[in-house]
């Protein structure tokens, strides 16, 4: 929700509070034409709300270090917000019904009135703080849970730089790059990077536990690639085999056909 969608909601809301409040018909409205009430209580509850929102906020930021319960609180803004709309609500009635008012004898039950109204607007602010406080949690949760799979990803991509750093580190500094490939061959294992090839006096598997956590696969009993420097899977005959980015064509065995499929090679 844009931010100019979520200030236009609270009138919306109060306007459909003012309508339904208008097919009522309170405080013997009853004998009165239905669309002059609606108007009237839709104009009385916006009014209202421009009143009894600031008296509320200023309750819940200005009271809270002198008055702990927030009921309190809130009753005290209320009783402040009636006396002020108490003022303004015989302005709109005359507007809308040319009803003349006299403030000194009719201010006590226009007072009674607001306090019922204010009372909704109090109940709606409520509502109200509920949904953005639950939005802005839901909010926080999730910035907070994205924070963490970040954090989660690096240290998993730090664990595989570290493997692949350290096994790099076995080779000779001008054979040192991104690894591509191995190759068992016999007691030796061939390390393929993008600077050349090299033959380690390792066996294959310990090979292959070493890069455990990095993106790679083992393609057949003497092979294992790495998926980042595959180019394409192709055939020759009845062979599956996949062309590496330095040329390199490594077969893949029925043993780990179904692996290399799951892989979603191209």
């Amino acid at each position: 929700m844009d931010l100019s969608r979520q200030k236009l909601q609270p009138f919306l809301i109060v306007a459909i509070v003012g309508v339904f409040i208008g097919f009522l018909r309170p405080f013997g409205m009853d004998t009165l034409p239905l669309h002059l009430t609606i108007i009237y209580w839709v104009l009385v509850c916006l009014t209202g709300y421009l009143v009894y929102r600031p008296c509320i906020t200023f309750g819940e930021r200005y009271l809270a270090d002198y008055v702990r319960q927030r009921f309190v609180r809130m009753t005290i803004a209320v009783v402040v917000g009636s006396a002020l709309f108490s003022l303004i609500l015989p302005l709109i009635t005359w507007e809308i019904f040319s009803y003349e008012t006299d403030y000194r004898a009719q201010y006590f039950s226009i007072f009674v009135k607001s306090l019922v109204i204010g009372t909704v607007f109090t109940i709606i602010g409520y509502l109200q703080d509920y949904i953005e406080t639950q939005h802005n949690k839901l909010a926080e949760n999730e910035q907070n849970t994205k924070e963490i799979e970040q954090q989660l990803v690096q240290q998993e991509q730090e664990v595989v730089n570290r493997e692949l750093e350290q096994f790099t580190d076995l080779l000779p500094i001008e054979k040192r790059g991104e690894l591509i490939c191995l190759e068992m061959s016999d007691h030796y294992l061939k390390v393929y990077t993008d600077k050349g090839h090299h033959m380690l006096l390792m066996r294959f598997k310990d090979a292959i536990e070493k890069l455990k956590n990095v993106n790679g696969i083992q393609t057949h009993r003497s092979w294992w690639v790495a998926l980042s420097h595959v180019k394409m899977v192709t055939r020759e005959g009845r062979k599956q085999l996949l062309e590496m980015s330095n040329n390199l064509k490594v077969p893949v065995s029925r043993t780990y056909a179904e692996a290399v499929k799951m892989a979603n090679l191209k």
